[in-house]
C-alpha cells in the first residue's frame, strides 16, 4: 500500500489497484453500472437477429428470478423506395407483467440509403422477477415500414436464486 499525500485522500481496498481516487467506491456507492458481482449460476435468455415480425415474448423465468444484465442492440437501413415518412424508430426489451421496460434504443433515418444502429448496455444489481414473468422484445411497435430493414437482439443475463 502506498501513502497518500497530503492533497490526496486513502482509499481502502474496494478501489481499482493502486487508485487513490475513490472512483470504484464512488461508482459503487452511486449504484451506477460496470462489473455486476459473481453470479455463479447466470444464464442467458436471448432473441438474436429478430425482424418486426419476431418480436414479443421470447423468454418466460420458470422462477422466481434476478435480472443482473440487458444487452439491447437495434439497427435500421433504408433502400432507395423509403420516403421518410416514419423518420423515428425504438426498440425496447420490458418485462410483461409489469410492464416494465428494462432497455430502450431509439433512432432515426432522414433520408434514403441510410443506416442508423444502436446498443443499450445496462446492468442491474439482481432486479426481482416473479416465476411465469415474460421478456418481451417489441421493435418499432411491430410496425414495419416500406423500404427500412429493421432488426434487434436481446440478451438478458438472469439467476434464479
Amino acid at each position: 500500500m502506498t501513502t497518500p499525500r497530503p492533497d490526496q485522500r486513502h482509499v481502502g481496498h474496494a478501489g481499482a489497484a493502486a487508485s487513490r481516487s475513490g472512483s470504484g467506491d464512488l461508482a459503487g456507492a452511486l449504484g451506477y453500472p460496470g462489473t455486476p458481482p459473481a453470479v455463479p449460476n447466470c444464464v442467458a435468455a436471448q432473441a438474436l437477429r429478430r425482424g418486426v415480425a419476431g418480436g414479443g415474448n421470447f423468454f418466460t423465468f420458470p422462477q422466481a428470478a434476478r435480472i443482473w444484465t440487458v444487452f439491447l442492440s437495434y439497427t435500421v437501413v433504408s433502400d432507395t423506395t423509403y420516403t421518410a415518412a416514419t423518420p423515428l424508430f425504438a426498440a425496447v426489451v420490458q418485462l410483461a407483467a409489469a410492464p416494465l421496460p428494462l432497455a430502450v434504443v431509439e433512432l432515426s433515418l432522414a433520408a434514403t440509403s441510410q443506416h442508423d444502429s444502436g446498443t443499450c448496455p445496462i446492468t442491474y444489481n439482481g432486479l426481482p422477477v416473479l416465476s411465469g414473468d415474460s421478456l418481451n422484445l417489441t421493435i418499432n411497435g411491430g410496425l414495419t415500414v416500406t423500404g427500412v430493414r429493421q432488426e434487434a437482439s436481446a440478451v438478458v443475463l438472469y439467476s434464479i436464486p
